[in-house]
């Protein structure tokens, strides 16, 4: 039950703050919870809104982009943009 309250407060957080996350935090993060089997959509989505944001600007490595789009497919998500930005970013 304190996993879970927990896990809830750190989703609820993340929802509130990804747009403050470093490129580094953003993959990370959605990498945690893929490796997880985590499937939080509202922070997924609000982690790939803030990642598209900085991928026009080259912040994210190449790792980084990798670990972004493995954490979406692994927890099948979709996001409408994300695809698209990786791969104009990964060029």
């Amino acid at each position: 039950a304190v996993g879970v309250a927990l896990l809830g407060l750190t989703s609820l957080a993340g929802t509130l703050r990804a747009h403050e996350f470093l490129p580094l935090n953003l993959a990370m993060t959605a990498w945690a919870l893929a490796a997880l089997a985590i499937v939080d959509v509202p922070l997924m989505c609000c982690i790939a809104d803030a990642a598209i944001g900085r991928m026009p600007d080259g912040q994210f490595s190449a790792q980084n982009l990798s670990n972004t789009v493995w954490a979406f497919a692994t927890v099948s998500i979709r996001s409408g943009s994300l695809p698209a930005a990786t791969a104009e970013a990964s060029l």
